[in-house]
């Protein structure tokens, strides 16, 4: 949905698309697909993951994209995940975060290595961190889906065999009801 208001405001989009299910429903409901990974969270390895965010960096520098985002399931708890869809790059300070760190006094700081030399070495580990843990969080999620929907299943037949054993139970009693009671008036009618 994103994708097509970003559209309709002049944009263009690329989708890299990680796991086959994602890129199933992006074709079923017509959306181009940039590039495509198959499940990326079975042993998806950080160097992979690097790979991945210096491919994404190569895109952000060379002009060819103006921002990131990576959409994934963010952990809430460990039975609380929610989807979101945050900006990798460009890298900004949230609301609040830079009024938080600026004081009254104007210090200046004298760096080695220079501010740029520091910012441009550690930004590559942030993307590849943050998407690496994107990649993660989402895969503990689905794990955790499947494990909650297999629970699910068998709370739900075990509950069945309840059922169906209390069910059989009263067919037998009311069987064997029946033939005792056929063998008094058959009985009954001899005498």
């Amino acid at each position: 949905m994103k994708n097509r208001l970003a559209v309709e405001e002049g944009k263009e989009v690329m989708l890299y698309v990680m796991g086959k299910k994602a890129n199933n429903f992006l074709k079923f409901i017509g959306e181009p697909v940039y590039k495509f990974q198959l499940n990326p969270e079975d042993k998806l390895t950080f160097e992979q993951a690097a790979e991945l965010g210096a491919e994404l960096i190569r895109l952000f520098i060379t002009g060819e994209v103006d921002e990131v985002y990576v959409s994934s399931t963010k952990i809430m708890s460990a039975s609380s995940q929610k989807p979101m869809i945050t900006r990798l790059l460009p890298v900004t300070p949230e609301k609040g975060e830079v009024e938080e760190h600026e004081s009254d006094f104007h210090l200046e700081y004298i760096f080695e290595p220079s501010p740029y030399k520091i910012f441009s070495s550690l930004l590559p580990l942030f993307v590849k961190t943050s998407l690496y843990t994107s990649i993660l969080e989402s895969g503990y999620s689905e794990q955790f889906a499947r494990r909650v929907a297999m629970k699910n299943a068998t709370d739900a037949a075990s509950d069945m065999v309840k059922e169906l054993t209390v069910t059989y139970n009263r067919a037998r009693q009311a069987k064997i009801t029946n033939e005792i009671a056929e063998i008094v008036g058959g009985a009954s009618a001899l005498e």
